[in-house]
């Protein structure tokens, strides 16, 4: 089935962080005796306050980092993003007051070494507050605002990052990067985690304007330009040698290195560093070597495909007992027989020779249990067949109990059906 993603350039949202003033008049037109008469009533006027994330970020407001916090792999040919549930974000303030269609989010992607001459530390909102950006007061701050951002200057903390001048100027993107390091997009959620905000799967992506150094440890900064747009084009010119101080609103690292997707597939084919058969580039998953030496039982079953591992069982003992995925690396013969299980510990298999248990068929259950259970359309049907179910096992058990077949208006009663599950001695059937 094809996957449809549709782009945006960029969605800024109806109205833009800031402070607003909503000015009415009326004019009223009095017609008496033929005559018509205006009378102008006085102005009036609101101020409210439209906000917007801007020391800080909730850490429900990114989706998702790529490549992932703390992951190594072959990331050379990745630019690093970040993604944002709310598809308005980046463009929820302007980097400076004349650049509206501008992010006002960017990241800068440093090398281990790189990041060595950055400094991480906590600082007053009032230091990185933009330059002519003067605190009006906040209205309406019961409905706007957070506790946070209620906060006078001097008692708000945030934190940033400060960069030399030389590096700022190779990590910094130029002002006419910016539109392109910021998109919107709409993916499907059928098959993603259910978090409230992505229901019409609309999300915001923030990329780096480099590459990720080979090899290397880096780390990627999530920074505000609000404030920094004359600094951008101030680093285009060789001799820039300011430090940079930018509010830090995150950051992650990964390392780039180790064998990519492609390398781990290819690997597959090799026993021991050679390649199984040349010919039919037979691409089985194969064990380590070294696992042969273990006992005739064991070994068996790493042929097999079967890893131990632990196992929780269900009256609360603890042991260990093996299981094997869907990719195997011997051909398995379907089974024809229809096995029905009422439960994952139905389909454990016990083997009498290892006193072991084989989880792979219950796991497969349980797997396939939640997967129906994630549809709504397949959740509220088996509700109301196990509904309709109780209700004809409490009928029959009424009858018995109260010695007549009772009404079926009284099922919907629940002093009735509380005294057939106390006649009857359960909660169900």
């Amino acid at each position: 089935m094809a996957t449809k993603v549709k782009f945006r350039d960029r969605s800024p949202p109806p109205l833009q962080a800031g402070d607003y003033t909503l000015t009415a008049t009326q004019t009223v037109q009095v017609v008496q005796d033929g005559k018509t008469q205006t009378h102008i009533l006085p102005e009036e006027s609101a101020h409210f306050v439209v906000a917007a994330p801007r020391f800080r970020l909730a850490p429900d407001e990114i989706y998702s980092l790529y490549p992932p916090d703390g992951q190594a792999g072959d990331f050379n040919d990745s630019l690093p993003h970040v993604v944002f549930r709310r598809h308005t974000l980046p463009w929820e303030r302007p980097p400076a007051k004349d650049q509206a269609e501008l992010p006002w989010l960017a990241l800068l992607l440093f090398d281990e070494d790189e990041f060595k001459t950055a400094k991480v530390a906590t600082s007053p909102v009032a230091e990185v507050r933009p330059k002519g950006d003067v605190p009006k007061g906040l209205r309406l701050p019961d409905i706007t605002l957070d506790e946070m951002e209620r906060q006078p200057d001097k008692d708000r903390l945030c934190s940033t990052i400060e960069v030399p001048g030389p590096l700022f100027r190779r990590l910094a993107p130029a002002p006419s990067d910016l539109p392109y390091l910021a998109h919107s997009r709409q993916a499907e959620t059928a098959h993603k985690e259910d978090i409230a905000g992505i229901g019409d799967g609309w999300f915001s992506v923030v990329l780096a304007n480099r590459l990720p150094a080979a090899g290397r440890r880096n780390i990627v900064a999530l920074v505000s330009l609000e404030g920094h747009l004359a600094t951008l084009r101030d680093a285009r010119d060789p001799k820039f040698k300011d430090t940079v101080r930018m509010v830090l609103l995150g950051q992650w690292a990964f390392t780039s290195a180790g064998a990519g997707f492609a390398q781990v597939a290819d690997g597959l084919a090799y026993v021991g560093g050679i390649r199984k058969d040349e010919n039919r580039k037979d691409q089985w998953l194969r064990h380590h070597p070294a696992a042969t030496q273990a006992n005739g039982a064991v070994s068996n079953a790493l042929e097999l495909g079967y890893v131990p591992l632990p196992h929780l069982l269900r009256q609360g003992d603890r042991t260990v007992s093996w299981y094997r995925g869907p990719l195997t690396p011997v051909p398995v013969s379907r089974d024809t027989r229809n096995w029905l299980f009422a439960s994952s510990d139905d389909a454990l298999q016990y083997d009498e020779d290892t006193g072991m248990f084989n989880a792979s068929y219950a796991a497969a259950w349980q797997v396939g249990q939640l997967l129906m259970l994630q549809a709504p359309e397949v959740a509220r049907a088996l509700y109301t067949w196990w509904t309709d179910l109780a209700g004809t096992a409490l009928v029959a058990e009424g009858k018995t109990a109260l010695g007549h077949e009772p009404d079926n208006t009284l099922l919907r009663d629940p002093l009735f059906m509380s005294v057939v599950l106390e006649l009857i001695g359960k909660d169900g059937p």
